[in-house]
């Protein structure tokens, strides 16, 4: 009997050191590895919806075109924009709407009218500064983006996103 109290005790104290082993590598997966967060707004649209399940690698810095999760310099609310420029580009918005990158239009799939945002400090062209990357939203007419508040430095930056699960009727 005593045997296999000893056994059962031995048992559990095998299981709980397996669970804590578990917790504490789920704990080091989502705080350095991935992220996940729904994305609010439709800022967006079509490519992150309101209410998707984003998951993002912090170990990969977003490039040219990825989408990027980001602090908002304004509230610190993250949120998730299109990465237009790099450091060292040139960024200019037209007067007819066109976005122009290093004096080029970028290739994109869906166009939305790019236009200045009324009130905004943001003076165009900009040149992105070291270690800075400037953002757009997808839907620019109602984008929060790098035309309100400049370009996002890398303390923001909190990664690359890497996949989308869409979530409806939640």
């Amino acid at each position: 009997m005593a045997a296999k109290k000893a056994k059962s005790s031995s048992s559990v104290k095998r299981l709980a050191v397996k669970a804590a082993v578990f917790a504490a590598a789920v704990f080091i997966l989502l705080r350095f590895v991935i992220g996940v967060s729904i994305c609010s707004g439709a800022g967006m649209f079509p490519a992150l919806l309101d209410g998707d399940l984003v998951v993002f690698s912090r170990l990969q810095s977003p490039r040219q075109g990825d989408i990027a999760a980001y602090l908002d310099p304004r509230d610190g609310r993250l949120r998730f924009s299109r990465v237009i420029g790099l450091e060292g580009c040139e960024i200019d918005i037209t007067e007819l709407g066109e976005l122009k990158t290093n004096g080029y239009i970028p290739p994109e799939s869906i166009f939305y009218r790019t236009e200045k945002t009324e009130g905004s400090s943001v003076v165009f062209p900009l040149t992105v500064g070291k270690g800075q990357v400037f953002l757009l939203d997808d839907y620019r007419t109602l984008g929060e983006d790098s035309r309100i508040f400049g370009t996002v430095g890398p303390e923001r930056v909190k990664g690359k996103v890497i996949y989308v699960i869409r979530r409806r009727g939640f």
